[in-house]
């Protein structure tokens, strides 16, 4: 990953940092202000622009003297997008003005409460990723969040990042991270919007689509950042400069469950585990390919992927080549048994956020990725594949 890229992926998966300080808190300042405090304090952060991206990553109080070309723009556009896909407003939750729409410790909703049509009212635990399984719960009343809860999770947070040193290889460990700690803390708790958006989902969207967008101005000659993303972000959220992409596995069926004897069912889940092994490192692959972390990952499981890249050709000739080689040592090492179909559309932030300019509803970017995949293991091998 380029340094710059680095930098802006950093400062999206921290950018709302301050919503944990001040629900920890209650200090009648802004949590774009206790972000900037917050970084400001851990070391590695101190003289980059990473604090200045949690102070700023609102319209409101944008500084007029910051350089056009500024990351804090990017960030900017990309936490807005973000903000869409959650299906909450751009805002400043409890700015230190009363404020009714927002609840301090209104806790994280679950995302069962409104699928299949449901009116659920269930509710996590605030508590650390991986502390016992955290079932959802009716019972408001035994699953309120404090204070202490938060300031439990700021002070670990603290502490996991007093040693953290600016690399390619640490943005992966912080996303770990802030996966374990902030899984079950809500992105929003404005009380008119749902509230089972965590914030660790909503700061992994916007550290993915901040780096697509750094990649996509590199590729486009895009210097002036305030220009593109700031005053004229609404003609950048029609521009298509990302790209969905897929990838899935086939054959793993056959792969799986052809074993008998003794030890079967060992092998049948060393092979299992095989399967998932490799799809991570296709997505791994990839990804280094594109210049990106595991923040633009979206799902793996299954021998399926989802990713968001930037729309950009180094993306595309990362995604044709690897879809090649893969598909080479496939061929190599299982014949015809294992095949991996790779699919890509491009798509805008208007498309991302579910407001399509010709009216095709974000469900149909991924109609589109199912058809290419069926597509492309319909036409799997090329002639020299089948000679060799």
């Amino acid at each position: 990953m380029q340094e710059d890229v680095v930098i802006i992926t950093i400062g999206g998966l921290l950018h709302d940092i301050g919503k944990v300080a001040h629900r920890a808190e209650n200090r009648k300042i802004s949590h774009t202000e206790l972000g900037r405090e917050f970084l400001s304090g851990i070391l590695a952060f101190k003289d980059t622009d990473i604090p200045r991206m949690a102070a700023y990553h609102h319209s409101k109080g944008m500084p007029s003297d910051i350089a056009r070309n500024s990351p804090l723009y990017i960030v900017y556009i990309a936490d807005n997008i973000s903000a869409g896909l959650d299906r909450r407003e751009e805002g400043a939750e409890n700015s230190g003005k009363s404020d009714q729409k927002f609840e301090a410790m209104r806790p994280l909703a679950s995302v069962f409460n409104i699928l299949n049509g449901n009116n659920g009212k269930s509710c996590h635990k605030l508590k650390m990723l991986g502390d016992g399984i955290n079932w959802p719960d009716q019972n408001l009343e035994s699953y309120k969040y404090f204070p202490d809860n938060y300031g439990a999770v700021l002070g670990d947070l603290r502490t996991q990042m007093s040693n953290f040193k600016i690399s390619a290889d640490s943005v992966n460990s912080l996303l770990k991270l802030l996966e374990v700690t902030l899984s079950f803390v809500p992105s929003s708790t404005n009380t008119d919007e749902l509230s089972d958006i965590s914030l660790f989902d909503h700061a992994k969207t916007t550290a993915a689509l901040a780096a697509c967008i750094r990649l996509y101005a590199d590729a486009k000659g895009i210097a002036d950042y305030k220009k593109e993303f700031f005053t004229g972000a609404s003609a950048f959220y029609k521009k298509k400069a990302f790209m969905l992409c897929s990838f899935d596995l086939s054959g793993i069926q056959d792969f799986i469950y052809t074993v008998s004897g003794s030890g079967a069912l060992k092998n049948l889940r060393a092979r299992s585990f095989y399967l998932e092994m490799l799809a991570e490192h296709i997505a791994d692959e990839l990804l280094e390919a594109a210049g990106l972390s595991r923040a633009n990952l979206i799902y793996t499981g299954g021998g399926h992927a989802y990713l968001l890249l930037p729309n950009t050709a180094v993306a595309r000739k990362a995604l044709a080549d690897k879809e090649k080689f893969i598909n080479d040592w496939l061929l190599q090492e299982f014949k015809t048994g294992l095949y991996c179909a790779f699919a890509a559309v491009e798509c805008s932030g208007n498309d991302l956020m579910n407001k399509p300019e010709e009216n095709k509803p974000y469900p149909e970017l991924y109609k589109k990725l199912g058809a290419q995949l069926s597509d492309c293991k319909l036409h799997r091998y090329s002639a020299a594949d089948i000679m060799k």
